[in-house]
Order: C-alpha cells, then sequence, then structure tokens
C-alpha cells in the first residue's frame, strides 16, 4: 500500500541520522495497521522517570549531571535543527520524551509523527516560571535535591536560556547552535533581555476570559516559526 510505502522511505530516511544525542533507529515492522519502531534500550529509561518517578525509578542528579543532559539535549537539537538536510524541528522535548543510557547520556528519537499538544501541567511550569523570574527569585527554581552546592551563575545562566527558547517573537528566540554556546557561557547573556514567553500572555488571556483557544495558541506558535529570522529555532 501506498502509506506503507511511504511510512517505511521515512523511517529509511530517519535511519541515515547519526549523533550522540539521538536513539539510534534500528529499524520497523509494518503488519497491516500496525506500525513499531525498534529503537537502542536505554537503561536509565527517561528523565521524567528519574526525576518525577517512583523511589524505585528516581535517581539523585548532582548540578553536574544535570549540566551535561541539557548541554547534551542542546546538542542534539543544535544537529536536527542546524546540520542535517532537510531540517528538522523535533516540537515535542520534554522529560518524558528524553531518554537516558547507562552514562545518563540523553538521547530523544524523531519519528514521521509529531504531536504539539502540550499539556496543561507544561503551560502552568512555564507560567510559574516566568513570575518567579520575573520577580527576581531566580535560583528557586532549582530542584531542592541539588541543594546549595552548585555554582549559582551557572544555574541562573541555564534559567535564562530556557526562558530565550521560549519568547513570543522568533526574532526573540536564539538559534539552538547558539543557545549551546550560551549555555555553556562561551557567550555572554548577562545583559540579555527576557521578556514574557508567549504562553505565559495566551494563558492570561484564558484566565480573564478573553477569546483565546488552545487551538489559536497553537496556530500562532506555527506562524511565528514561519516568520522568516536568523533567531527562530530555538523551539
Amino acid at each position: 500500500m501506498r502509506g506503507e510505502r511511504e511510512f517505511v522511505s521515512e523511517i529509511s530516511a530517519l535511519t541515515t541520522f547519526k549523533h550522540d544525542n539521538l536513539v539510534t533507529l534500528k529499524g520497523c515492522c509494518v503488519d497491516g495497521a500496525k506500525r513499531l519502531l525498534v529503537y537502542n534500550y536505554m537503561e536509565n529509561n527517561s528523565l521524567a522517570q528519574i526525576l518525577l518517578g517512583g523511589e524505585k525509578n528516581r535517581i539523585k542528579l548532582d548540578w553536574e549531571a544535570r549540566r551535561a543532559i541539557s548541554l547534551g539535549v542542546a546538542r542534539g537539537l543544535a544537529y536536527l535543527h542546524e546540520e542535517v538536510k532537510p531540517r528538522i524541528v523535533h516540537r515535542d522535548i520534554k522529560a518524558s520524551n528524553i531518554l537516558l543510557d547507562q552514562n545518563l547520556v540523553p538521547k530523544f528519537r524523531i519519528s514521521t509523527v509529531v504531536d504539539f499538544d502540550l499539556e496543561h501541567g507544561e503551560h502552568y511550569l512555564v507560567q510559574k516560571a516566568w513570575e518567579i523570574y520575573r520577580d527576581n527569585r531566580i535560583l528557586q527554581l532549582v530542584d531542592p535535591i541539588v541543594g546549595m552546592n552548585y555554582p549559582h551563575e551557572d544555574a541562573i545562566r541555564f534559567i535564562k536560556v530556557g526562558l530565550l527558547c521560549i519568547q513570543e517573537k522568533s526574532r526573540l528566540r536564539p538559534e539552538m547552535s547558539t543557545a549551546l554556546k550560551m549555555l555553556s557561557n562561551d557567550v555572554d547573556i548577562e545583559r540579555v533581555q527576557v521578556s514574557q514567553p508567549g504562553l505565559v500572555a495566551d494563558l492570561m488571556n484564558i484566565k480573564f476570559g478573553q477569546k483565546t483557544t488552545f487551538h489559536s495558541l497553537y496556530s500562532k506558535a506555527s506562524n511565528l516559526e514561519n516568520t522568516p529570522s536568523p533567531l527562530s529555532s530555538c523551539s
């Protein structure tokens, strides 16, 4: 069937992408309406399980481990956004989609189908992060499990870069290669101003009864992504 041939063709193309922070796609299986993808086994499950799962699955990550995971994810996204042809925008990066191997190296998978819906809790997290940043209580965003034994300037920089990557206007969002340099402290962002993320503005409209729907929110996000800009890839 044509649909099956297209699916297998797209999967074959995905197997050509090689990067340390991408899960290796081994192959696929098509059996009627059933379609299965085969990836390398990830010993430490997902970042969500490690940070938010039960005691059996949780691992106490110190700051250096968290920093390494963040940088690994940024490297993988920079590869997809700027190095492969055609470029790929993942659009579904979150803790449950970031897998960890036996050495806690972060890897995420790419597929031919992307679900761009954000759960309500994720919207709420963005809103709370912005409010804490705006009120100059930035370090309250650091997981208490880390304790106080971490470089505060490092944490502030990571939080600031995260907020820059979800700015409402695409021209204010850095490309992933630039975001990676910011995270690595190769680019100074001390004087870079962070404005209110777009998702927060839309949530406030919903809260006060204005006619903003999640559907229109995603439509607007899509339109922003299509706006030509040299700083539009950190999403």
